[in-house]
């Protein structure tokens, strides 16, 4: 009887927790917790109304963040995962860049979310390009600045080092026509040309840009860049194809091997 006493007087003392007893009316009303509750919706409906009226210029990059967190983790503040976040990674970007493993070291920050955090940038990657590279009014220099902006995007980020392909006709970017050629750059300058003719081949294109990224942060093309882009240009001159162009891009940059400059 006693032991029964004590479970009641323990259940007792867990539902004061959660309600508050109004002893004139005897009626249950919310307590801290339920308050708790209450405020972090309407915390989270006021991010979600920010947002539908202004966009991503009405919060702060961790205010963002936590906007996105609440679509994969709902029932739970997530505001302090949003801050380590930023803190630890610096900006939106980069938490969008940063690698499953590293987003797991976050405490609160489990496999779905960082699954979520990887289709956000792989669907923004999607969107920029069907919109910018498949766009029939992009033709000239205005499509190869949309190019470089793709590539920005595409590679910013990356760790390993990647050597990508757009194939071109009549100034047009061909449909699906960015193609990944080789990564960790095992393709030597000898073989990588050759490699490069069979795709264009198959392509049945008129012009190729190359583009490649330096993880190290290196913006400038490197002298094994340079005979590349010089070995790429002969052998296309036998089939009568040109390289408009070769980027690198590193550190958030495009740079131009054929302007000599980074792009605008």
């Amino acid at each position: 009887m006693r032991e029964r006493r004590t479970c009641l007087r323990r259940e007792i003392r867990l539902a004061q927790q959660f309600f508050a007893i109004n002893s004139a009316t005897r009626r249950f009303s919310l307590g801290h917790l339920g308050i708790g509750m209450v405020g972090r919706e309407g915390h989270r409906k006021n991010l979600r109304k920010r947002f539908l009226q202004s966009g991503l210029t009405a919060l702060l990059p961790h205010e963002a963040i936590e906007l996105l967190l609440t679509y994969c983790i709902p029932r739970r503040d997530v505001k302090p995962q949003a801050h380590e976040l930023i803190g630890r990674f610096g900006s939106l970007a980069n938490v969008l860049d940063a690698q499953g493993e590293e987003l797991l070291r976050v405490v609160g920050i489990g496999p779905q979310a960082t699954q979520f955090l990887a289709l956000i940038r792989a669907v923004a990657h999607a969107y920029w390009e069907q919109k910018s590279l498949r766009s029939e009014h992009s033709t000239g220099t205005r499509a190869l600045q949309e190019l470089a902006e793709f590539w920005r995007v595409r590679l910013r980020g990356e760790r390993e080092e990647h050597m990508e392909v757009a194939f071109w006709n009549e100034n047009h970017l061909l449909p699906d026509g960015v193609e990944r050629l080789a990564s960790g750059m095992a393709s030597s300058v000898a073989a990588l040309p050759g490699q490069l003719l069979c795709a264009v081949l198959r392509r049945h294109c008129s012009a190729i840009v190359l583009c490649h990224n330096h993880p190290n942060g290196v913006r400038l093309p490197s002298e094994h860049d340079e005979r590349l882009t010089r070995a790429v240009q002969l052998t296309l001159q036998t089939i009568g194809v040109q390289l408009l162009d070769h980027f690198v891009v590193a550190d958030g940059h495009v740079f131009s091997i054929s302007k000599g400059r980074e792009m605008d």
